[in-house]
């Protein structure tokens, strides 16, 4: 009988994850209403009914990474969460659902889409002290896909466009600008939009031929590294054979 209390733990467990998540597009996502961009760094909180996220580093990215976008309907869970985060802005959107009408309002699920661009960024000089960062905390992730609103103008701004591309300002803040015809259609702030849900990726860590460690991929959180390669950084380094040819 005493599998009982442990079973209950579990549950217990299992129940609160589930309201810290909702499914988008067939993959789960972590609430959260607080403001987050797609590329930063960061680690989820500890406590188990705390949807926020602590965002503890951003790159430096001197190129564009191209995004893709789906364009979502909600439904009574995304909603749901979509109103959390909506509640918490100081100019919050007016998006009304109704579970009954046909034609229900949409949202988009923004993804980084070109990852070999996000690992030489990872991998450069400049960013050596964001590698070392995320070396030290093997919990560390990058945020790789948001669900949020837009209003209507931005929306079809967005929608609109040819090609969308995560690009960073001067001061570091990364802004999603769409393309069309070679021509920048719009620059679009993650603030000025609501993000109620997230996505994070994990690093994985493998020995260049100068025997030192490179993050040389970026696995979704439930899968696992490639062979030869792994999500501590120390057991990367402990791998590494200094006496091969």
């Amino acid at each position: 009988m005493y599998f009982r209390p442990l079973a209950l733990v579990f549950l217990i467990a299992f129940f609160f994850l589930g309201c810290k998540s909702i499914t988008v597009a067939n993959e789960a996502q972590t609430k959260t209403s607080q403001s987050m961009e797609l590329g930063t760094i960061g680690e989820d909180k500890q406590f188990i009914l705390e949807e926020d996220y602590n965002s503890t580093a951003i790159p430096a990215f001197d190129e564009p990474v191209k995004v893709s976008v789906s364009v979502l309907e909600f439904n009574k869970t995304s909603y749901k969460a979509f109103s959390k985060a909506n509640n918490k802005k100081s100019l919050p959107l007016t998006i009304n659902y109704i579970d009954t009408l046909k034609s229900k309002p949409k949202f988009l699920k923004l993804e980084l889409a070109d990852r070999v661009s996000i690992l030489n960024v990872l991998n450069r000089t400049e960013n050596g002290t964001v590698k070392d960062y995320i070396k030290n905390k093997k919990d560390a992730h990058i945020i790789s896909a948001i669900s949020i609103a837009f209003d209507k103008e931005k929306m079809k701004s967005i929608l609109d466009a040819d090609a969308l591309f995560l690009e960073q300002e001067l001061n570091k803040t990364f802004v999603l600008r769409a393309y069309k015809n070679n021509s920048i259609l719009g620059s679009f702030k993650f603030s000025e939009g609501v993000v109620f849900a997230y996505q994070a990726s994990n690093f994985c860590w493998q020995e260049n031929d100068k025997y030192q460690l490179n993050i040389v991929d970026i696995v979704e959180s439930t899968d696992k590294c490639p062979n030869s390669t792994y999500r501590s950084a120390k057991r990367a380094e402990k791998n590494i054979d200094y006496f091969k040819f």
